[in-house]
This record gives C-alpha cells, sequence and structure tokens, in this order.
C-alpha cells in the first residue's frame, strides 16, 4: 500500500511538470486552433474534444447516480494517469503500464472508500472497469504514436486523427460482432485465465470496500508525500544535471503495478543488449539490429493472430503469451 500511493505521489507531481514545461507549446497550440493557419482545425478539434469528451462522461456518471465530486476526483485522476502513462509508454517503451491513479483497488478507492457510499462504489466500478483501467485500452499513448507515424510519412495531423478514428470504429464494431458470438456461443472456456476470473473479482473487491471501507491513514500520506518529494528531485536533478542517471519515470514505474512485476526482466533485457550494442558495436551497428528487434515484436503478434483466429474455429485452450 505505501509503495502503491507513493507512486500516486511521484504521478501527481510528473503530471504537474509535464503541463507546466508544455505551457508555452500549450497557449501556442491554443492561438492556432482560432486562427486560420492550416492546422488550425486539428487543434480545435483536440481542445473541444477534451472539453466536451471530460463534460460528457462526468454527466453521464452524475446521471447514473454517482456523487459529483467522486466523478471529478476519479475522472480528473484519469487525466493525470494518461499524461504520465503515456509518457511512460512513449518514452520508455513499456507497452503495458497499470496506473495506480485509476481503476478499482487504486488510490481513489484505497484511500476514500470510507466516504464512500455503497451505490457510489459499485457504480464508480462500473464506470472504470475493464475498459480504461489500465494502459492497454488507454488510447492516448497509442494516439501520439500513431500521430509520430504519420507525421514520418509527411501526413498531416488531421489525416492520421481521421485514420484513427477509422481504426477505433471497426475495432469497435468487430469486438461487437465477435465478443458476444464467443460468449453466448462456446462460453467462458474460450476465454483466457484473467477474464475468467475478472467478473468475480471485481465483485468481491467491490463486497471488501462496502463491508470493509479504508480511508486515509499515516501510512498512505506518508507514501503520497514522500513519493511526490522524490519524483519532484529527480526532476529537478535530471533538469539542472546532464550527467544525472536516474530518470523519475522509472521511479514511478518501477514502484506499483503488475505488468512491472511480470514484464520486468524482458524490459532489462532489451536494455542490457541495446545499451551492449551501443558501448561495443555503434550507432551504426544499433540501427542494423533494429530491423531484427522489430522482427520479434511483428512474429510474436502474428503467431498471436493466428491462434485468435484457430480458436474461433476449433476449442482448445487459450494461449497466453507472457
Amino acid at each position: 500500500m505505501f509503495l502503491q500511493f507513493q507512486a500516486a505521489g511521484g504521478y501527481l507531481v510528473l503530471a504537474f511538470f509535464l503541463l507546466w514545461n508544455a505551457r508555452s507549446h500549450l497557449q501556442k497550440c491554443w492561438k492556432i486552433a482560432w486562427s486560420e493557419d492550416e492546422d488550425a482545425g486539428f487543434y480545435r478539434m483536440c481542445f473541444l474534444g477534451i472539453v466536451t469528451g471530460y463534460l460528457g462522461v462526468v454527466a453521464w456518471c452524475s446521471l447514473i447516480g454517482i456523487s459529483l465530486h467522486w466523478v471529478l476526483l476519479q475522472f480528473t485522476l484519469f487525466l493525470v494517469a494518461s499524461l504520465v502513462a503515456s509518457r511512460i509508454i512513449c518514452e520508455a517503451g513499456v507497452f503495458l503500464y497499470s496506473s495506480p491513479l485509476f481503476g478499482l483497488g487504486t488510490v481513489v478507492f484505497q484511500g476514500f472508500s470510507r466516504g464512500m457510499s455503497p451505490k457510489d462504489v459499485t457504480l464508480l466500478t462500473a464506470s472504470t472497469w475493464v475498459d480504461v483501467r489500465n494502459s492497454s485500452a488507454m488510447a492516448m499513448p497509442f494516439m501520439m504514436q500513431a500521430l509520430k507515424m504519420g507525421s514520418s510519412i509527411g501526413l498531416k495531423r488531421s489525416q492520421t486523427s481521421w485514420l484513427i478514428f477509422g481504426a477505433i470504429a471497426l475495432a469497435v464494431l468487430t469486438c461487437h460482432i465477435s465478443v458476444p458470438y464467443i460468449l453466448y456461443h462456446n462460453g467462458i472456456g474460450k476465454l483466457s485465465h484473467w477474464p475468467q476470473g475478472s467478473g468475480l473479482g471485481a465483485v468481491n473487491s467491490i463486497a471488501g470496500f462496502i463491508n470493509d471501507p479504508v480511508g486515509m491513514d499515516s501510512e498512505r500520506w506518508t507514501g503520497l508525500f514522500t513519493g511526490g518529494a522524490f519524483a519532484w528531485f529527480l526532476v529537478e536533478m535530471r533538469q539542472r544535471f546532464i550527467w544525472w542517471p536516474l530518470h523519475p519515470l522509472g521511479f514511478v514505474a518501477a514502484l506499483w503495478g503488475w505488468p512491472i512485476d511480470r514484464y520486468w526482466l524482458s524490459i532489462f533485457l532489451g536494455w542490457l543488449m541495446k545499451v551492449t550494442v551501443l558501448r561495443f558495436g555503434g550507432y551504426r551497428a544499433y540501427r542494423a539490429l533494429r530491423p531484427v528487434a522489430f522482427g520479434l515484436i511483428l512474429g510474436l503478434s502474428f503467431v498471436m493472430t493466428i491462434w485468435m483466429i484457430l480458436h474461433y474455429k476449433w476449442d482448445a485452450p487459450a494461449a497466453i503469451f507472457d
């Protein structure tokens, strides 16, 4: 619990620095959005999307009966979590990451469930589980990477955005056809280990927070403030001294989350191979060997896709690639 709240404190500080360091750029984007610039439509759509999306979610949650202050707290923290998690994924290369600020079992429930009604606990869980609980369904980092790839081949950001929206619409339609079909025609046996037990796990967690609610205590407050203070220290050292080796993103990423517990060795081995190639072969060798890494990723994705297609037709235990 202490480490979870340390990570949360680090998240809050890193989000502040991200927004503070980007303030000039954000001001520039705001001016472009309401100008005659050729990119004005893209930036205008971004600002309007943030405002209407946030207010729409808040209004929807309020209408179904969640107390407004819990809605504002949870979805404001979601914006914070999206900023920092996107930076971790895009800059550090972590493909899957779970934030301590959003979803059932994170700081809102672990620190404030004592002040929630059973209705708030249940409905707030329903509004955050599973779609935005971790980075596997958090769209922001993948949109940033798609925009970067689009820029590298000369596409305008507005063009890339429409391609992203088209891909999202296609994925939603595909999933809403295939997933109900599998569940109703083949049963839960077609699912992997996590979705087979996640529903029961969510219900048990809800019951736990209702029957034994928790509040902020000295351990949680200490974790929150020490995590924030150390993240602040790491940011200051990294900005002031070029030789400083410790990155604040590594601090918050390593503290909490099942993806790090599961994939830390893979991350370490990837880093070790990269450092070894750069140290003994230089940048030229690194550039030459990068296609090998891409091939491993594409090969695994290809094999997983083939297994998914085969499972549509033939009964078999779900394939798990850890």
